[in-house]
């Protein structure tokens, strides 16, 4: 993992040092590839992956945990094929819990060093299996104290799924 790349722009520096501290972020980092689609032979642990530059709503998170879920699996497996073989190499995973490490410009919900779990969208190209990783404010929440890290990375994918399947599969509704 390489740190502390300075990065001179209009985005670098806001009022506050302690709510955006854009200059102290890392530009490379480790993360699990899928460099083609197979088995769990094809993937790869990449030492110098780049992290991109943060979009205005986009939040920069350092991953304390994540998990493994069956997209993830099917996807490494050819799911999606169409979609994403064009966009090899992938970086897997949806589900993630960390800290906040930087804050595009417009994000206000959430600070440097917030603890946060959340979850990617599915089609996301660059996923959660890296030492850092990419998402916008809205897949994110603040991640209550008493919840270990790696408790919080599993709760996104499965609790939607839980909560699908109530809603719209088994159409249940208040009352």
């Amino acid at each position: 993992m390489q740190i502390l790349k300075a990065r001179k722009s209009a985005n670098d520096y806001l009022v506050s040092p302690l709510r955006f501290v854009r200059f102290l972020v890392t530009t490379s980092c480790r993360a699990v590839v899928l460099p083609r689609f197979g088995g769990p032979e094809v993937l790869e642990v990449r030492p110098n992956v780049e992290v991109p530059d943060l979009k205005p709503n986009e939040v920069l998170v350092r991953t304390r945990a994540v998990s493994i879920n069956p997209l993830d699996t099917r996807m490494r497996s050819g799911y999606g094929r169409s979609i994403f073989e064009p966009l090899l190499p992938l970086i897997l995973g949806r589900d993630i819990s960390g800290e906040v490490a930087a804050v595009g410009a417009s994000v206000r919900s959430l600070t440097v060093g917030q603890e946060v779990f959340g979850a990617l969208h599915p089609t996301a190209v660059r996923g959660t299996y890296a030492d850092y990783a990419v998402l916008s404010e809205d897949e994110l929440t603040p991640k209550p104290v008493s919840v270990t890290h790696a408790d919080a990375s599993a709760i996104p994918f499965a609790a939607l799924t839980a909560w699908r399947a109530l809603k719209c599969a088994a159409r249940m509704s208040e009352g």
